[in-house]
């Protein structure tokens, strides 16, 4: 019995440590969600960063939440094409409970102000 707690316990460690469970995908058509604490959640949206345009984030959210990553993903049927648009995906953790936002706006780098703004409303439970 004792092995099994040992067991038992390093597993739930090794979970804790390796991250996030469960990936929910927030984007412009959905911009809330209700979390556990430990829970995952993506923000998925349209851009094109040959324009010079990226999603900035305005607001992490945090304490709430934690940004793990952030990535570009060129659209497959596109691969290779001059021009051709994307997705950029931010990958969070809800790591305790409360309420926040998350804020992103859709900019260049140089530039003060953002064309576009998209808001994300959880709730962590």
């Amino acid at each position: 019995m004792r092995s099994f707690l040992s067991v038992l316990a390093a597993a739930a460690f090794a979970a804790m440590a390796s991250g996030c469970g469960g990936m929910a995908v927030l984007n412009e058509n959905a911009t809330s969600a209700r979390l556990g604490k430990g829970e995952s959640f993506r923000i998925e949206l349209e851009g094109n960063r040959t324009t010079g345009y990226v999603w900035d984030v305005v607001s992490d959210g945090s304490p709430i939440l934690a940004l793990r990553k952030s990535q570009y993903l060129q659209k497959p049927a596109d691969s290779g094409v001059v021009g051709a648009g994307g997705t950029e995906c931010f990958e969070f953790c809800a790591v305790q409970r409360g309420k926040t936002l998350v804020e992103l706006t859709y900019k260049r780098p140089w530039e003060k102000k953002g064309v576009d703004t998209r808001r994300f409303y959880l709730d962590v439970e």
